[in-house]
């Protein structure tokens, strides 16, 4: 006698072939609205200082200049610390030359955006 058999798929093996799938959709959904944000703030085509900031500063410091770690690297606070307690011309000179692993905006950025930009640190980020 022989009997056929139905053979069912193993619901372990489908699911070790959707969550991948799963995954790779949220990743990206996530990174399609990080990405896509219309606020002046991070919109690259933006103007004014903030905007400014948002394209030259944020990449590194943070969108709130809170600082963050790149490659293991500690980029420093514009909220607090040396930013805070440096004078309006240290700040200029730091933005300007560059030095302690930042690079010089000299060449990026005129130096009405540079003042701007202590500006918008000291009264913006640094405001409590």
């Amino acid at each position: 006698m022989n009997q056929t058999r139905i053979v069912r798929p193993d619901t372990q093996s489908r699911a070790t072939h959707i969550i991948p799938l799963v995954l790779i959709c949220v990743t990206t959904c996530i990174i399609a609205s990080c990405t896509s944000s219309s606020t002046s703030f991070t919109n690259p085509k933006a103007t004014g200082t903030a905007a400014t900031f948002a394209r030259n500063c944020a990449i590194c410091h943070g969108a709130d200049g809170a600082g963050k770690v790149i490659n293991r690297v500690a980029v420093p606070s514009l909220r607090e610390g040396r930013a805070a307690t440096a004078d309006d011309a240290k700040l200029n000179h730091q933005i300007t030359n560059g030095g302690n692993g930042m690079p010089a905006f000299d060449s990026q950025l005129s130096r009405a955006e540079i003042e701007g930009l202590v500006k918008y640190i000291r009264e913006e980020l640094q405001r409590n």
